[in-house]
């Protein structure tokens, strides 16, 4: 009892549609996908929002999974700041919190809840960039940190010998 198209105009049209119908599917899929992805970083933005005395990692390198590994087991929630949040590992979304944007700029240490953090520490994030210009970074992100929070805990990884002067001078604790 099947009912199918027998003129090649019929077919045409036949393929038409299913593709049509294809084309739909996909983008509903698609539509519902972003919309979950949304949910879940919303998710980790709210989550953040119930932070307070944790310790922000700004940057990604080799050292962020020990560091992260050894503050869980020390008890502390972990917030932490990158460009790139396909180089951090999953963790229990309850104890780390990562805040996609630029370390360097106030309103992405806002958005990892600075002033509520009692500890921030910076990793030397060199991918795609020098030495030099990680270090550079890690001393705007030291001196943006200072100005929002000065009692804060900050520790910052050089990889220049004299970063260290720019950094006594911005009050870096060590």
């Amino acid at each position: 009892g099947d009912k199918y198209p027998q003129t090649p105009e019929g077919k045409v049209l036949g393929v038409i549609i299913m593709l049509i119908g294809l084309s739909f599917y996909g983008l509903v899929a698609g539509l519902g996908s972003n919309f979950i992805i949304n949910r879940l970083k919303k998710g980790n933005e709210w989550m953040i929002s119930t932070f307070t005395e944790h310790t922000i990692i700004l940057g990604v390198n080799d050292k962020l999974a020990r560091v992260v590994d050894l503050l869980l087991d020390m008890g502390h929630r972990v917030a932490i700041v990158t460009e790139d949040v396909d180089r951090v590992a999953q963790y229990p979304e309850h104890l780390v919190a990562i805040v996609e944007g630029d370390f360097v700029r106030e309103k992405t240490l806002m958005k990892a809840r600075v002033r509520d953090a009692s500890n921030a520490i910076i990793l030397a994030d060199t991918r795609g960039r020098s030495d030099r210009d990680a270090d550079a970074r890690s001393v705007l992100a030291a001196l943006a940190i200072e100005r929002l929070k000065p009692e804060i805990k900050t520790v910052v990884e050089t990889l220049g010998i004299d970063t260290a002067r720019h950094l006594r001078a911005a009050e870096v604790d060590d």
